[in-house]
């Protein structure tokens, strides 16, 4: 028996896995190592060549496939406990190919502690592959598949959105950015009018200390005379606690692209409350959501990288701000069938 067939059996004598999950997880198993065959023949095929998109298409067909054989893995098999142990199966059969992927190997690894670190979001945004070889190849698919492409989206929106507020504005303007990460954002702005400087008190905050110097060193590299000051907080710990309060103080807007999916309902409730009340009035909060309209779409986090997090209904999202938290000024801003949506309010 090999090592795969013994952790497999392992795996169905602890779960007591039914006959008709046991057909789902054995072509699970087959399709596993034959995507990993196909990876390793195709490593052979472009050794010392050059990248080439007609590749790029041969790669992207069994790639595809894959995430459609685990796709259907998540839906036929209910057991969260024999899902996470296949997944990680899945990467231990594939690991010295998959993780050829500098992207995959980053978001996995975690280097700052969690998944979708700062870094990995500027990788997304420069929308280069940093591997070689294969890992090109693997780099490329991911980098153009939607959630990548719609990090992007969520980040060119939100710059969008501030600059309709702040050209439309005389007087300064206080921003908070919750969650800030590379504050890339802020940084694309600011490079594209620096004259919006003058109109700007921005406060970046996030809990990841490397994330607060990376921002500062690049928002500081465009200019001196930036009004931007850098937080270190875990934002949970901020609500209720009022001496902490101070340190934010009360803005104009307040934003978060990428903290809200990690929330559950009550956590979100009491974020989204804490933000509200630091607006002055007119003051608007917009945070980010990943949408649920299509969970197939989130497979390769989960099975590549173990990157986990909750998707949400736009629609659901909205009733559940103006019905159960009272914020009657809310609208949701989403441009189908992209992946992410915001939800706006108006103190």
């Amino acid at each position: 028996m090999s090592e795969i067939d013994q952790k497999i059996s392992s795996l169905l004598k602890k779960y007591k896995v039914s006959a008709k999950d046991k057909k789902v997880i054995d072509s699970f198993v087959k399709q596993a190592i034959e995507y990993i065959a196909c990876f390793q023949q195709f490593e052979q095929k472009i050794k010392g060549k050059p990248y080439k998109k007609s590749l790029q298409r041969i790669f992207d067909k069994e790639q595809n496939k894959l995430i459609t054989t685990l796709y259907t893995v998540d839906r036929k098999i209910k057991s969260s406990g024999v899902k996470f142990k296949m997944r990680a199966l899945f990467r231990e059969i594939g690991k010295k190919y998959i993780f050829k992927s500098g992207i995959a190997k980053r978001i996995y690894d975690r280097p700052q502690g969690y998944p979708g670190d700062f870094l990995t979001f500027e990788i997304f945004y420069d929308n280069k592959p940093i591997s070689k070889g294969a890992g090109e190849y693997l780099d490329v698919w991911a980098l153009r598949h939607v959630l990548s492409l719609a990090a992007t989206y969520r980040k060119n929106n939100m710059q969008e959105i501030l600059k309709k507020i702040i050209s439309g504005k005389r007087k300064k303007i206080k921003i908070l950015n919750v969650g800030c990460g590379s504050s890339r954002e802020i940084r694309d702005l600011l490079t594209e009018n620096m004259n919006l400087s003058k109109k700007l008190s921005i406060i970046c905050l996030d809990q990841d200390k490397d994330a607060l110097n990376y921002s500062k060193k690049c928002i500081k590299a465009l200019g001196n005379d930036i009004d931007v000051k850098f937080l270190q907080e875990d934002i949970l710990s901020l609500i209720g606690v009022s001496k902490k309060q101070l340190l934010i103080g009360r803005q104009d807007i307040i934003y978060s692209l990428g903290v809200a999916d990690y929330f559950l309902k009550t956590a979100l409730g009491n974020f989204i409350k804490f933000c509200y009340s630091r607006l002055n009035p007119g003051g608007k909060l917009i945070i980010a959501f990943c949408s649920s309209h299509n969970p197939k779409l989130y497979v390769h986090l989960r099975w590549f990288c173990e990157w986990n997090f909750f998707i949400n209904d736009a629609k659901k999202i909205r009733d559940f701000i103006v019905k159960d938290l009272g914020i009657k000024k809310t609208k949701i801003v989403w441009e189908k069938p992209k992946p992410v949506f915001l939800a706006l309010m108006e103190k």
